[in-house]
Parts: structure tokens; sequence; C-alpha cells
């Protein structure tokens, strides 16, 4: 998986305070807009973050994706994992130890990736702008072994901000 290096326009800039050095956009939550073709063409928009492990910059596992095809459809989140997950109980954006997490079903896998997506509620995405402490995404490995990875929501306001004015 690929980290994003094509949102170059409206980008947060916060980092965890515990980040490795890093080359490109890891952990910066980016905002990125394409017009697809047909007949009327269509503006779709989505706001990311690509998450690795601490130390492990250069081998993304996953990224957790805010998107909706115009501004009339509800907005989804996406989940995209590396390959070997165990797909039945899914992947967790844990956003606030509180607060029940975002628990989304594994929709499909192919050979490099897994991806799990689902409704993001008006109010969950509320909450998710205004958190300023780091949160995680929970899965099990294929062998079965739970696997917590950080996300920030540095810049995520900012992200999330431009995003919603893009649409």
């Amino acid at each position: 998986m690929a980290p994003r290096r094509d949102a170059g326009r409206d980008r947060g800039r916060g980092l965890r305070p515990d980040a490795p050095a890093h080359d490109g956009d890891l952990w910066d939550w980016s905002g990125r807009c394409e017009l697809r073709p047909g007949p009327p063409p269509q503006k779709s928009c989505d706001v990311a973050i690509t998450l690795a492990r601490q130390g492990q910059a250069a081998s993304p596992v996953a990224q957790v994706l805010i998107t909706r095809t115009n501004k009339k459809e509800p907005m989804r989140l996406v989940m995209q994992l590396q390959p070997n997950v165990l797909v039945a109980p899914g992947v967790k954006l844990v956003y606030d130890d509180k607060l029940p997490a975002l628990a989304l079903p594994f929709s499909r896998c192919f050979p490099n990736a897994c991806f799990a997506s689902g409704p993001l509620a008006d109010d969950a995405a509320k909450k998710l702008r205004a958190r300023a402490e780091p949160g995680h995404v929970e899965f099990k490995d294929g062998n079965q072994r739970d696997v917590a990875v950080l996300v920030s929501f540095n810049g995520f306001a900012a992200g999330f901000d431009a995003w919603q004015k893009e649409q």
C-alpha cells in the first residue's frame, strides 16, 4: 500500500509527537478531489491519513479515509489494511476510549489489501473533527494477534473543513 502523495492542496501538518523521522506525508491528513467523467461529470472528494507502525514509516499498514460521492450522499468511513488480516472481527477506529469505537466489517480482500467500509454519521464526524488526542485502529492479524496502530487527529479539522468546502 503506497502512501498518498497526490493530495497537495489542503493538508493538516501535525505529526504524532513520538513519530519517527520519515519522508513524505505519513501521518498527515490530506484531502483530494477527482472529477469523474460522465454525463454529467461528478466531483468526488475525500480526506485520508496513511498509518504505519512506529519505526516502520516505509511500510504503511493502513489508510483511513472519509469520502462521499457528492454532498447529497452520506459520508462513508473506509479503511484499507495490509493483507494478512483476520476478516471476521472487522476493524475498529477507536477515537475516544470513553465512546464506542467506529466498527466496520471487511467488505473485500485482494492479494495486496483488505477494505472495510460503512456509513459515517454527521455526529460521529463532528466528534472526530473535535479530537485533539490520538486514537488507534484495531484489528487482528492473520495469526489472530491483536494489532493497534496509532492515528493522529492533528490536522484533521483543517483537512476535513477544506474537504467539505471542495465538495
